[in-house]
């Protein structure tokens, strides 16, 4: 299997990526829509809004993720990045090194804490690494961990003015 870590910086939204706040609802088939219990109970997610080159070399690697990819109204790819809280192999068995939520950082390293620094809100510019993998049925993406560049406050229910932040 061929596993590369590659990182991606840019501005962020819908983040889900601490266990505090981590989505708890998986697809139901009969339904079409997200209204079960997790089956991997919980998964980590963050949406990130890649530049052109970023999107080509993510794409080139054949990663699930870009192959899902949405454009936003500037039409720019924006890219969901996951990760479950327990990923299991084929047997059934626990995988703990892929398992549980990506390590979240401040700009200069240090741990961010949910309950003292908050939720990371749309705007906020962040660099991500992911891992691409090869499986026997597409190329894996997996997200392992978020630095948070520039922290914009997430607010409920209000649209979030952001600026233009060149990096």
């Amino acid at each position: 299997m061929t596993t590369t870590l590659h990182k991606f910086k840019g501005p962020v939204m819908w983040t889900q990526i601490f266990e505090d706040n981590r989505d708890m609802k998986g697809y139901n088939e009969a339904t079409g829509a997200f209204d079960i219990p997790s089956p991997t109970n919980g998964r980590y997610s963050i949406f990130m809004t890649l530049t052109p080159e970023d999107f080509k070399k993510l794409k080139l690697t054949g990663s699930y993720a870009a192959k899902n990819s949405k454009f936003d109204d500037d039409g720019n790819d924006v890219v969901k990045f996951g990760r479950n809280h327990e990923h299991r192999n084929f047997k059934g068995e626990l995988m703990d090194w892929a398992s549980g939520p990506p390590k979240v950082v401040k700009a200069d390293g240090t741990p961010w804490s949910f309950e003292d620094d908050g939720a990371v809100g749309n705007g906020s510019i962040c660099e991500v690494e992911v891992t691409t993998y090869t499986t026997s049925k597409a190329t894996g993406t997996r997200l392992e961990k978020v630095k948070v560049i520039i922290w914009v406050e997430e607010v409920i229910g209000e649209p979030v003015e952001t600026e233009e932040v060149p990096f």
